[in-house]
């Protein structure tokens, strides 16, 4: 509203420009969301600013592409009992009752959001879960997370750009040959393979 994104696209023409929502965003929650004033405002938000912002990207020529984050990881303070906004007026938690239906559910606001635009979707989240089910990760999941766990640490910084990376230049991860001296080369090739899975939106939804 504060007309911010229309003129940083006035800016300059662009190729592609992704656009990144609010962690949780894409679900329904509480109406104590709002009245704190936390910050995610709620799917119904989410899909009508996500359609504006779509269009005005469109304006500009470019491509709009949609970053789907990962889950906050178990023991995230908004996921915790004594989490004032953690439930709704009939009992039910916002984010279900596993860390599985919440990742469903955030999956499905995404969707929504694709089948309304058409805009493509990054699955950085979905490339997050594969780490978390994989029984005998190259990397554990655990590794992905700075300590508030969400943010990720330079493990799940790495993974998330190789995601976006392969969606922009339409290459898959694993041609990479991109090193970062942070991440062990072992565990890089590890990262690459679990990308290379999300290459394309087909894969991303299966």
């Amino acid at each position: 509203n504060s007309g911010e994104i229309q003129h940083r696209l006035s800016l300059k023409k662009y190729d592609f420009v992704v656009i990144q929502p609010y962690s949780i965003e894409a679900l329904e929650l509480p109406a104590c969301f709002g009245d704190l004033d936390l910050g995610p405002t709620g799917r119904t938000k989410f899909l009508e600013f996500g359609e504006k912002i779509i269009s005005l990207i469109r304006k500009n020529g470019a491509e709009p592409m949609i970053f789907e984050p990962w889950t906050y990881n178990t023991g995230h303070a908004w996921l915790k009992n004594d989490f004032e906004c953690l439930r709704f007026a009939d009992g039910k938690t916002w984010y279900g009752d596993s860390l599985e239906a919440y990742r469903s559910r955030l999956h499905a606001g995404y969707r929504m959001l694709h089948e309304r635009t058409d805009a493509e979707i990054i699955p950085v989240g979905d490339a997050w879960w594969s780490v978390r089910r994989d029984r005998r990760p190259g990397v554990p999941i655990e590794q992905l997370y700075e300590n508030d766990n969400y943010h990720p640490t330079y493990f799940g910084a790495f993974l998330s750009a190789l995601v976006i990376t392969e969606h922009l230049v339409n290459v898959p991860a694993t041609k990479f040959a991109y090193q970062p001296k942070e991440v062990p080369p072992a565990k890089a090739r590890y990262l690459k393979k679990i990308a290379e899975g999300y290459f394309s939106f087909e894969t991303a939804s299966r």
